[in-house]
């Protein structure tokens, strides 16, 4: 991932979004939005091989591959609650962000719900 691209990026929608809240303020939260948006379809592009590495990672040690795949959810679930409230949050809606956070918590909750039970069983059998 080229950090100086993002960077530039974001200084030049920066210096549009300043000069557009003087004279269109709607269109500075819609400006930052859309570069919101670009900015993460642009990360989650290096995400890819990070999690197919993890993946080997879990296949060499004879785990199951659904944890990988819970994993990836997971982190998925993390970056979308994480982005949505931040656009939430720009658009003055604070109140929206909080739902938006204890949605994603109770969304990771859900997801990692079978992997507890199981972890529980494992627990039980040992004792």
């Amino acid at each position: 991932m080229e950090i100086g691209k993002i960077v530039g990026f974001i200084s030049v929608v920066l210096v549009i979004i300043i000069m557009l809240k003087q004279y269109k303020p709607e269109y500075a939260v819609m400006t930052s939005i859309f570069a919101g948006i670009c900015i993460t379809l642009y990360v989650l592009s290096y995400i890819s091989p990070i999690l197919d590495q993890v993946d080997v990672f879990l296949s060499k040690s004879g785990t199951n591959g659904e944890y990988a795949k819970t994993l990836a959810k997971g982190v998925g679930i993390c970056f979308i609650t994480q982005i949505c409230s931040d656009v939430c949050k720009d658009a003055g809606e604070s109140s929206l962000a909080i739902k938006t956070e204890m949605a994603g918590k109770a969304g990771i909750t859900i997801l990692t719900l079978p992997l507890f039970i199981e972890l529980m069983d494992i627990a039980f059998r040992l004792i």
